[in-house]
């Protein structure tokens, strides 16, 4: 559990650097970030989680598992973990950012509705459709 928080911390401070940049040069409002985790975490190696620390960082560490108690945990607020069908197994949380396209309604909202991968394409599509016209308009 000690290596999954020193991750999620990696990330923390990451993407708040990115942030404070966007923020910084004045293109954080128009700037779509979208941030999508798996399908829950990975409940092999038991209860406990199986494989020895020593191997971190070998060939022999590819095993290393936090298990089913920590997988559990991990997906709060879902039930279960991967390979289940309850919503830890299934459900991939998605954070969206982009307040000068998102409806006002939209904004600070929390859904349960479903999306798909697809929507997602379509909505990077859609952006990048965006920045090319702007781009064009200001050569032209």
């Amino acid at each position: 559990m000690a290596l999954y928080a020193a991750q999620i911390d990696r990330m923390d401070q990451n993407i708040g650097k990115l942030i404070a940049t966007l923020e910084a040069n004045g293109e954080l409002d128009n700037t779509l970030i979208m941030f999508v985790a798996d399908n829950g975490a990975c409940a092999e190696g038991g209860q406990l989680g199986g494989g020895n620390k020593e191997l971190l960082g070998t060939r022999e560490g590819y095993f290393l598992s936090y298990g089913q108690s920590w997988a559990n945990v991990s997906n709060t607020p879902f039930r279960k973990y991967k390979h289940w069908v309850h919503e830890g197994g299934i459900s991939s949380p998605l954070i969206m950012h982009w307040p000068s396209k998102m409806a006002a309604a939209a904004k600070g909202r929390l859904t349960d509705q479903y999306g798909f991968f697809q929507d997602i394409m379509a909505t990077c599509v859609e952006a990048a459709e965006l920045a090319i016209r702007k781009n064009l308009r200001s050569i032209l």
